[in-house]
């Protein structure tokens, strides 16, 4: 997963590193889920508009263990999850562009 901002959420698992990629620093956590395990970055300082690569990502994962060469990436989505909080929940536009 790749948590662009989360004011009020802390990812599944521990915060095992922190790493710089598309021009900024991101926490890399990794946890375990009932039966699957989550590496998510998390973008160090909250932003509500992102363009990036995600290829820095996925390089990041298959250095590190957290991910294999032989898996694929089945979706990209972007939104938010169901929280309790303060903060206004939306998307107001996505874009993904596959190369």
């Amino acid at each position: 997963m790749i948590w662009v901002s989360s004011p009020d959420a802390d990812p599944i698992g521990a915060m095992v590193d922190s790493i710089t990629l598309a021009d900024a620093t991101w926490e890399v956590w990794f946890g375990a889920n009932a039966d699957f395990s989550t590496v998510t970055y998390r973008r160090a300082e909250n932003v509500s508009e992102v363009a990036m690569d995600l290829r820095g990502f996925v390089t990041a994962a298959l250095t590190r263990a957290e991910a294999a060469e032989d898996w694929y990436l089945l979706g990209v989505q972007a939104g938010f999850e169901i929280w309790r909080s303060s903060e206004p929940l939306e998307t107001s536009s996505f874009w993904v562009e596959i190369q």
